[in-house]
């Protein structure tokens, strides 16, 4: 598992475009709970279901999991709306599953993005699992910004 620091400051994009810089600190306090949790949960799947050297799932649980399960005429009917329902192809079981390569990230990467401006996703041919939680709504335009801005960061920086 390779671990990414990107800065010692995050950047708070603001209404009307202005982006403000803030140590972690401030911007990760109300956070600080959830990511462990989340990060541990993304290992367990990149490590086919283990974590601590412990089974929590079967490796066909994980292997169906991160699998795209959609039909090519439900594909059709995602994409005709955009990058709404995702720019990566295809959903497995409770996740979002990249079946092509548009940008970054991999195929075969796994994840998902939130409402309400969270995004965490797992990519096993990187070994990479990026976890970004906010409390920006997916209804402004700076939060599909602030997301491609901090996916573009991580993987640059692992390059």
């Amino acid at each position: 598992m390779k671990v990414v620091g990107v800065s010692r400051w995050l950047a708070a994009y603001l209404p009307g475009g202005r982006t403000a810089w803030r140590p972690p600190q401030q911007v990760l306090s109300v956070t600080r709970h959830r990511c462990p949790w989340t990060l541990r949960a993304y290992r367990m799947l990149l490590n086919k279901g283990t974590l601590g050297g412990e089974r929590v799932l079967s490796r066909a649980s994980v292997e169906l999991m991160t699998m795209d399960h959609l039909t090519p005429g439900q594909k059709v009917e995602k994409d005709a709306f955009g990058d709404h329902f995702g720019r990566h192809g295809g959903f497995g079981f409770g996740m979002a599953v990249r079946t092509h390569r548009r940008d970054l990230a991999s195929p075969g990467q796994f994840g998902w993005d939130g409402g309400l401006g969270t995004t965490a996703y797992a990519d096993p041919a990187k070994d990479l699992v990026g976890i970004l939680l906010t409390q920006s709504a997916m209804d402004s335009v700076h939060t599909p910004r602030l997301h491609r801005d901090f996916w573009t960061t991580a993987y640059q920086a692992i390059a």
